[in-house]
């Protein structure tokens, strides 16, 4: 029989809160009080716009096919994330007193022999979607975890001026009671780059697959991505049950 596509439950109140927690700014030494929710409808567009200014240029894929400055390339992951929110399983961060983004976590769920709608993306979007799939499957997470689908990350961000805060650790932790609440069972993320390995790390993500830059560019013709400060790329996954 063939899957049946996943999609969130209504008994389940969207946008709901899923975390709060408080971070001692590094600059002022005030403690300030944040929430993690689910990103609402309102603000996707906004959303996209983030990740487009401020993922495209850190991720160190996307930095190594200069994302940013490829009208092809922002316009497939335009269309990637405008799919992504519309599962109903992004985050996004809030201070307690304010309406600004400081941080959040795009995520939709991924399912065992779905055959997702075929894309027409460019080479640079391509190039990157195909090696995350590469490294995501490697992991054998499925059978590792006895599962048929999971909560998969599409790019995690906390802009440059509200860095320091641990943000994104936290933003990983709120995957635990959300995940929960939908009925999923495990989450897992491919990590690009060092900071982003350790805050899964601390948020209690294990390591799932792991391989070098150099090892990666031997699987495929277009597996080649010059990065620096971080030697490999890892897939690191939870159980969220």
């Amino acid at each position: 029989m063939a899957p049946i596509k996943w999609k969130r439950s209504s008994d389940v109140p969207f946008p709901s809160v899923w975390h709060r927690f408080s971070a001692k700014d590094p600059k002022s030494g005030e403690t300030v009080q944040f929430r993690i929710q689910d990103l609402p409808e309102e603000r996707y567009g906004e959303a996209i716009d983030m990740m487009v200014e401020h993922f495209l240029r850190d991720e160190p894929m996307c930095k190594s096919r200069n994302c940013v400055d490829d009208p092809r390339a922002i316009a497939d992951f335009r269309q990637m994330w405008q799919k992504v929110v519309q599962d109903k399983l992004c985050l996004v961060c809030f201070r307690e007193d304010s309406d600004e983004i400081v941080g959040m976590n795009f995520l939709k769920v991924t399912q065992k022999d779905w055959e997702e709608e075929p894309t027409d993306y460019g080479e640079a979007c391509n190039d990157i979607l195909k090696a995350m799939d590469f490294i995501a499957e490697s992991g054998n997470l499925y059978d590792h975890y006895q599962v048929d689908k999971l909560i998969s990350g599409y790019g995690l961000l906390v802009p440059p001026q509200f860095r320091g805060l641990k943000l994104g650790v936290e933003l990983l932790k709120a995957r635990v009671p959300l995940g929960r609440a939908v009925g999923l069972k495990v989450t897992s993320t491919v990590f690009s780059n060092r900071s982003s390995q350790s805050a899964a790390t601390k948020a209690g993500f294990e390591d799932s697959f792991e391989i070098s830059w150099d090892e990666l560019q031997k699987k495929g013709p277009r597996m080649n991505f010059p990065v620096l400060g971080t030697p490999t790329v890892k897939l690191q996954s939870m159980r969220l049950d």
